[in-house]
């Protein structure tokens, strides 16, 4: 049964970057299930899509996904909506997910609402919370691989940060959030803001979507994750002093050019080396550097 109540001023979205056929798709599933909510897409890329009545953003650049989260934020501020869903156009949403997260906010007091997320058409989870370390800036999903088992145990748990995949803001959050760093361009880009500003999180232990991870971006731990995972890394180590330095570089090492070196991929460690001279590039000549070289 299509979800109506309560949706009115609620608006969920997506961002595309020359993938429109996967956005329309999303478009079409999301409209049948919540047909009173607002549905907004970014469009970053040049090809453009057909999406029915949603509301189109085309800022003619690539604002890379921490620039659209910043543009689906200011949109959703200067129309007064009570909720911004954002969610990865490659996510399949559960039909009453919008209830449970509009139920949640209402009942609480966090930032973020956000759910543990099943990998594709698997019952696998691909996030269920997440964890992140301050000495070596290492990101990790809790419970990855395991089989989501329902009903939980506990209906919801606070967590560290929640993926850009699937972020459920409340009125509140829209009016008061700070700007997504835009030079991260991609990937940590959602940890760092939530971590930066502050903002708490709470997970529900219901499977409320499907991440088809990869659909995207050509796969998953493709040159390009592992290129913005590394470099972005880097762009925030620089407050980092004393022990916690040399224990960030340690694990940068390890786990960005030791590891692929000694697994045989070179080229791995070749595109790290490209993210290290590239920390300094604004996100999207950093993309290009990648492209050229690859």
């Amino acid at each position: 049964m299509p979800e109506v109540r309560r949706t009115v001023d609620i608006a969920i979205g997506l961002i595309d970057f020359n993938t429109p056929r996967v956005t329309e798709a999303a478009v079409t599933d999301l409209r049948s299930k919540f047909p009173g909510a607002m549905i907004l897409v970014v469009e970053n890329g040049t090809t453009r899509g057909e999406y029915g009545d949603a509301v189109v953003i085309r800022p003619g650049r690539n604002l890379g996904f921490a620039g659209g989260c910043n543009r689906l934020i200011g949109e959703a501020r200067s129309r007064r909506l009570s909720a911004l869903w954002i969610m990865n156009n490659d996510c399949v949403a559960r039909a009453d997910a919008l209830g449970v997260y509009a139920d949640a906010a209402e009942a609480g007091d966090a930032d973020i609402y956000t759910s543990v997320a099943l990998h594709g058409d698997t019952d696998r989870i691909w996030y269920g919370g997440g964890v992140h370390d301050p000495r070596t800036l290492r990101q990790r999903h809790l419970r990855y691989g395991e089989v989501f088992q329902a009903p939980p145990a506990v209906a919801s748990f606070p967590t560290q940060w929640a993926s850009g995949a699937n972020m459920y803001l409340p009125q509140r959050t829209i009016e008061r959030a700070e700007r997504l760093d835009e030079d991260l361009f991609l990937y940590l880009e959602e940890v760092e803001w939530q971590l930066r500003s502050r903002l708490t999180v709470v997970c529900s232990n219901q499977a409320l979507v499907r991440h088809h991870a990869g659909s995207t971006t050509s796969g998953v731990s493709t040159d390009l994750e592992f290129f913005f995972t590394a470099r972005n890394r880097v762009r925030l180590a620089g407050s980092l002093g004393g022990s916690r330095r040399v224990r960030f570089w340690s694990a940068w090492l390890s786990d960005h050019v030791v590891r692929p070196v000694a697994r045989g991929q070179w080229r791995r460690a070749r595109v790290a080396l490209l993210a290290l001279r590239s920390a300094d590039l604004p996100g999207a000549v950093a993309l290009d550097k990648l492209r050229g070289a690859t």
